[in-house]
């Protein structure tokens, strides 16, 4: 089985790329890199997060706990699904 490529991408995308994937009022499946020099992010520096757009229509990021992340997200790639993981270890055919 191959380890697939992560591919990251621009928070300035997130809004465009995202918005048709929100089921719930966001999209979980997030993984984030914050900037751990923001004042105020403390803990690992990838991460599980929620993209969600606020009253506005502003993309706005927040921890799993709830907790926004402000302007600390540097990139962003959607986490692979269980279910799609097992789908790409099928053979073709």
């Amino acid at each position: 089985m191959s380890i697939p490529t992560v591919t990251w991408s621009d928070p300035s995308a997130a809004a465009t790329l995202l918005t048709p994937l929100i089921h719930n009022s966001g999209v979980d499946d997030v993984l984030v890199e914050v900037d751990l020099d923001s004042c105020h992010i403390t803990g690992p520096k990838y991460r599980q997060a929620r993209f969600c757009l606020d009253e506005q229509g502003n993309a706005c990021w927040l921890c799993v706990n709830g907790l926004p992340l402000y302007n600390a997200v540097l990139c962003w790639a959607l986490a692979a699904r269980s279910d799609e993981r097992h789908e790409a270890d099928k053979p073709a055919g």
